[in-house]
């Protein structure tokens, strides 16, 4: 029984395709994607669904999976989703069973410093999923990390490589804004999100006042991109008042001026073609 655990925020197809995948290449029976009542390590970000929401979402996109299912462990427990909780309650649901604990690599290299290490990794084989080859550095720090579990606990881990993670929640979230997020749902999903108007779609962001366009911008770029668009906008106000142009619209122009930076060369074109830009 595989463990796969995350804020699902929304469930997107990455996630889908990197389960099944998993399942086929450890030849497991079933995967539990369990959602996060409140995750320990980040926050939701503003506006995001509540629990039951996106449990509702995780049900539909595994609807038609036999050996996925949408676990409410986590929101039924409620408070912060610690591993170890989980792992507990599951491992007296199935006592017989052997359970894999599937965590990418910045999970794996903190692995240690979670709750109870030492009864998660009594418990779970940790399979540490991959979805290119790290560079020297990572490939470093994972090695020594898999040592240090070995020889601390005793930790029987597995690596894969899984080709089927090209996308993340965040991405998808931005794309829901851009008016682009149905190509990365489930048609039910995407219905879903559409019908309860979340992610944003509740609203027009046309027009916006300046600091609602500001706090707009801000959510859909990186985190190490925000002080030079903000910074940018400031210094297009001061130079289109030198000038004599509009400082409103100066100040707007810097703000948007990199609205898509933090989307990939794919996702950039799919919002092009959606919106007849040319190139």
């Amino acid at each position: 029984i595989g463990i796969f655990g995350g804020s699902f925020n929304p469930p997107h197809n990455g996630h889908i395709l990197a389960a099944e995948e998993l399942a086929r290449r450890l030849e497991l029976d079933k995967i539990y994607l369990v959602p996060a009542a409140t995750p320990p390590h980040k926050q939701l970000p503003p506006g995001s669904p509540d629990g039951p929401a996106r449990l509702h979402l995780l049900q539909l996109a595994t609807a038609g999976h036999p050996k996925l299912e949408a676990c409410d462990l986590e929101l039924r427990r409620g408070g912060v989703s610690y591993t170890a909780d989980t792992v507990r309650q599951l491992r007296k649901q199935h006592p017989a069973d052997r359970l894999y604990l599937l965590v990418g690599p910045d999970m794996f290299l903190t692995l240690d410093a979670w709750r109870a290490p030492v009864m998660i990794t009594s418990q779970c084989t940790i399979v540490l999923v991959q979805r290119e080859k790290p560079d020297e550095d990572l490939q470093r720090r994972l090695a020594e990390q898999r040592e240090n579990l070995y020889r601390t606990y005793a930790a029987q881990i597995v690596t894969v490589e899984n080709d089927y993670l090209p996308i993340s929640s965040t991405l998808v979230r931005r794309m829901l804004t851009f008016g682009c997020g149905e190509a990365y749902l489930a048609p039910a999903v995407y219905q879903a999100i559409c019908n309860a108007r979340a992610y944003g779609l509740a609203k027009s962001l046309r027009g916006l006042p300046l600091d609602a366009l500001r706090e707009a911008a801000i959510n859909l770029l990186n985190t190490r991109r925000v002080a030079h668009v903000l910074g940018c906008s400031e210094t297009a106000a001061k130079l289109a008042r030198r000038y004599g142009a509009s400082e409103r619209d100066a100040a707007r122009a810097g703000l948007l001026h990199d609205i898509t930076k933090a989307l990939p060369p794919d996702a950039q074109l799919r919002l092009c073609q959606k919106y007849d830009i040319l190139i």
